[in-house]
Formats: C-alpha cells, structure tokens, sequence
C-alpha cells in the first residue's frame, strides 16, 4: 500500500490546477480506451455474422455451391458448373502401351483411372479411361481380352490398334463401343521417331476419338 499512499500524498501537495489537470487527463485515458474497446468489438461482431467457408475464406454471405456432382469413373466430387461441360460426355479408354520405347507416353496424367495388366513377355500395358480432358494419347495398342470387363463397365469408347482373336471376338460379345483403328483410321495418326519400331508409334486424340464414336451413334 506504500505506494499507493506515496501518490496519494503527493496528489495532496499538488495546486488545484495541477489536480484538475490530472483529473482531465485520466478522463481523456478512460474515454480513448473505452471508444478503443467499443471499435474493436464492433469488428469482431462483423467478422463473425459473415459467412465462411469450411478453409475460412470470407465470402460476403454467399452460400458456396455444393461440390454434389459425382464424376461417374472416379467418384471425385464436383460443382455444377464444373462438371456442366463433360457431363453427358461419352467416356473414352484407351490402350496405351508400356514398352520401354514406347516412353514417355501420353496423356496418362490426364485419365480419371488407369489400369495396368501384363501384355506379354513380361511387359505391361494400360488401359486409361478420359472424361473431363481432353489431350493426345498415345502410343496406342492392340486390344487384349482380359481388359475388357474394365471397359464394360464404364461404357465407353474403346480405342485400339487391332487385336488378338480372342479380344476382338468379344468385342462384338460384349458390345464394346468399338474405335479400332483397323476401321476408323481417320482419328489415329503415326509420329515416327529416328530408332523406333514403327508399332510405337500411333497416337489419337480423345477429342478426335470422341468425335469419331459420335459419328458411329456411340452414346
């Protein structure tokens, strides 16, 4: 309490018109304080009627649009207006090649799945499946049997060079939406390359692939 009683005193000793000053001064302190206070929350106030986003993003009150259109090959949830544009879009597969010439391929990172099987001696090859992009693939390759329960399941355009007896029988078995080049050459294309095997060498479009099955009446 000494200090307190230190100040008190010397406030005592003080003239008249040094205590009112004092007194002013304190009164001013109080009332910036007080306004600083009211200023802050009023802002916090405001900040917290704006609506958020789930990252906490403001958005001025607007609800966001729902992410509730499933993309039909891998399950990734889109807006509306995102997914107006590949929709209705016939999906497009692809058989692409893995042999070591055949690298680097195309248009791998652009598919919704990608499946990878043995082909035969011990070499791999993919079946990719396109939706929402558009972009060249390629080196495209010959139908096998065994991908095309994959492909049955989505419907889809199936774009390959030719085939073994047994895949190209059931193609027709399954009613596979066929794009095979033997038969539609018009969306395919070669870009020979010095020291390699011209088999490594065919690519496509899924625009032009797509374009192609629309000729044909594929849906």
């Amino acid at each position: 309490m000494r200090p307190v009683t230190y100040l008190k005193d010397k406030f005592t000793e003080l003239s008249v018109l040094k205590k009112m000053l004092i007194v002013f001064a304190l009164l001013i302190l109080v009332g910036v304080s007080v306004w600083a206070g009211y200023l802050v929350g009023s802002k916090q106030l405001s900040f917290k009627k704006e609506a958020l986003s789930p990252k906490g993003t403001l958005i001025s009150g607007k609800v966001e649009e729902p992410r509730n259109i499933a993309n039909p090959i891998n399950g990734v949830l889109f807006k509306k207006s995102e997914a107006a544009a590949w929709v209705n879009r016939l999906p497009i597969s692809v058989m692409i090649e893995n042999h070591i010439q055949a690298r680097p391929q195309s248009g791998l990172s652009k598919a919704e799945v990608v499946y990878e099987a043995l082909a035969e001696g011990g070499i791999t090859r993919f079946l990719a499946v396109f939706l929402r992009e558009d972009t060249k693939v390629g080196p495209v390759r010959s139908n096998r049997p065994y991908y095309l329960d994959w492909v049955s399941e989505y419907d889809a355009g199936y774009a390959h060079v030719g085939g073994s007896p047994t895949g190209q029988a059931r193609v027709k078995e399954y009613g596979i939406k066929d794009l095979d080049q033997f038969y539609n050459s018009a969306p395919y294309h070669r870009e020979p390359r010095v020291g390699i095997a011209t088999e490594h060498t065919m690519y496509s479009s899924t625009d032009l692939l797509r374009a192609a099955a629309e000729k044909k009446g594929y849906k």
